[in-house]
């Protein structure tokens, strides 16, 4: 893969730890898991929610 397409992900040490357990327990690939989860986060972000303002940093919704 092309490094154009790479980007860097900073997660703490329990994150890490949780990814790692996570990964065994489905024996899946950690990459696999955290590209998942982007994908959510990216279908979260697009949708619109009329109760609230969609907040990416905190993964939430802010009420208004």
């Amino acid at each position: 893969m092309p490094s154009a397409y790479r980007r860097n992900i900073v997660v703490g040490p329990k994150t890490w730890a949780k990814l790692k357990s996570l990964a065994r327990k489905e024996e899946r690939s950690m990459s696999d898991i955290i590209r998942e989860a982007i994908m959510e986060l990216f279908k979260r972000r697009m949708k619109q929610n009329p109760a609230g303002e969609y907040d990416p940093v905190t993964d939430n919704y802010r009420k208004r």
